[in-house]
């Protein structure tokens, strides 16, 4: 495996972004990972050291109230101060993250991946041209409809008036986790839903920086930022040049067994997005490179990725 390198950029409102590279000295591309919410990017590193065998540099950073960027007591609050908007912050450090391989890297195709939470602030960025990745992988991204994503918002607002911004939420993580894991009772754990390999589950839930529950704040923003990317004005703002792959599990509970996938990529299409493909893995459940069928999922996305460097670099 290769080994992890550990850093720090400081980003223009003075946060301090933990940084994690797999580097190469003269990569075919970048991948710039987005980690989801309640993890963090440290995760990433087998799928990171497997890129590297094909060539590909990997950079990765904790996103604000995740992993490294927080002490412990904060982690799920993306800002503690009301001034600061904290999706916006994290859209940023994308940009900012993504300046810094190229330079590291500078004349590389980067792509972007994101996964679940980090795959909506990948989109988001995409959307309002936040950053520019040559290319971009989707994975266990849902197109919630918009009554859904407001009728959780008015939870998560009222929630706030009980028990504070940064408050944490029991209500709202049984509404939504819990909802997630009631597929498949008996339930092992609380978070049977990432995955069916249950040596994946129980380092997740083994790990000081994974599954805790996230505060009304994060809550309020995430979901206001999905509801501002769930139309069709705002589809259509992306790219329609830029290749973007759609991945998911049929059996992950966070896209609606992978009907939200399906029905992104009919939105992204609709709107004349020409180089959108997708892949659905069959039993496969939220985390599909944490999956029992990993090894199919780690090729499919290298050779993915393969068919869009040489387009990109020929």
């Amino acid at each position: 495996m290769t080994e992890t390198k550990t850093t720090y950029l400081k980003a223009t409102d003075g946060h301090t972004i933990p940084l994690y590279l797999w580097p190469l000295e003269n990569p075919r591309a970048i991948v710039q990972i987005s980690h989801g919410m309640a993890e963090h990017a440290g995760r990433y590193s087998d799928f990171a050291s497997y890129l590297n065998q094909q060539g590909y540099a990997v950079i990765a950073h904790d996103h604000r109230g995740h992993g490294l960027s927080t002490p412990e007591q904060q982690l799920g609050i993306f800002s503690s101060d009301p001034n600061i908007h904290g999706w916006q912050s994290v859209l940023n450090d994308l940009h900012l993250v993504e300046t810094h391989a190229r330079t590291l890297w500078p004349n590389c195709p980067l792509i972007l991946l994101g996964h679940s939470m980090g795959a909506q602030a990948a989109r988001s960025a995409l959307t309002w041209h936040k950053v520019n990745s040559d290319a971009c992988i989707l994975s266990g991204l849902n197109l919630n409809p918009r009554i859904e994503l407001a009728a959780a918002l008015l939870v998560t607002k009222l929630e706030s008036l009980r028990i504070g911004r940064t408050g944490k939420s029991a209500i709202i993580d049984k509404l939504i986790f819990g909802q997630f894991n009631r597929q498949f009772k008996p339930n092992r754990t609380t978070f049977d839903w990432l995955s069916r390999d249950d040596n994946q589950v129980d380092d997740y839930v083994g790990d000081t920086y994974c599954g805790f529950r996230c505060s009304n704040e994060l809550w309020n923003e995430f979901l206001a930022a999905m509801m501002a990317m769930n139309t069709k004005n705002a589809i259509s703002n992306i790219d329609r040049n830029l290749p973007i792959f759609l991945i998911g599990g049929d059996q992950d509970p966070a896209t609606a067994n992978s009907k939200g996938i399906l029905k992104l990529y009919d939105a992204m299409t609709g709107v004349g997005m020409k180089r959108v493909s997708k892949k659905i893995w069959e039993n496969s459940r939220h985390e599909i490179i944490n999956e029992l069928n990993a090894a199919d999922v780690y090729q499919s996305i290298s050779g993915w990725i393969e068919s869009q460097v040489v387009d990109l670099t020929t």
